[in-house]
């Protein structure tokens, strides 16, 4: 055989066997997915709480019951979450009293402003001041092992 030969067949078969990846890149595609409105991907945080209706997670049942309080910030806001000790429902509210933005902690069946001794129902409320008014109380939901708060 010879060299002109031999390169021509060669040629001829390197085309015939490439010719089904050239075919199938230039093929359309079986199934494209495409994101709609209604299928857009959650890529923030803040996406993530809209979608659970404005709800954030606080923290855990679990860390809740291990350290009696759970203290944390949602939205720029300050947030403490406690179990009732009388019903052992779930409560959130905003733990600053509003005489000298002190906080308050669970102090048995009430709430304690730390530096001036003003009181509050577990429901916020106000009972005893200094302080003028009551605390802000926010939503609670739990959803398996996760406490979520929403903040107004």
């Amino acid at each position: 055989m010879e060299r002109r030969q031999f390169m021509g067949l060669f040629g001829v078969g390197m085309l015939a066997t490439s010719l089904p990846v050239v075919l199938a890149a230039c093929a359309p595609k079986a199934e494209e997915s495409e994101v709609t409105e209604t299928e857009t991907p959650i890529t923030k945080a803040e996406d993530a709480a809209e979608t659970m209706g404005d709800f954030a997670i606080a923290g855990t049942v679990t860390a809740l019951k291990e350290s009696g309080g759970i203290s944390t910030e949602i939205g720029g806001k300050k947030v403490y979450v406690f179990q009732n000790p009388t019903d052992e429902s779930i409560v959130a509210l905003d733990p600053t009293c509003n005489h000298q933005g002190c906080p308050v902690k669970l102090a048995g069946d009430a709430l304690e402003c730390s530096c001036h001794g003003s009181m509050f129902g577990l429901d916020g409320s106000l009972t005893k001041g200094p302080a003028t008014e009551g605390l802000a109380l926010y939503e609670v939901k739990e959803e398996g092992d996760n406490i979520l708060v929403k903040v107004a």
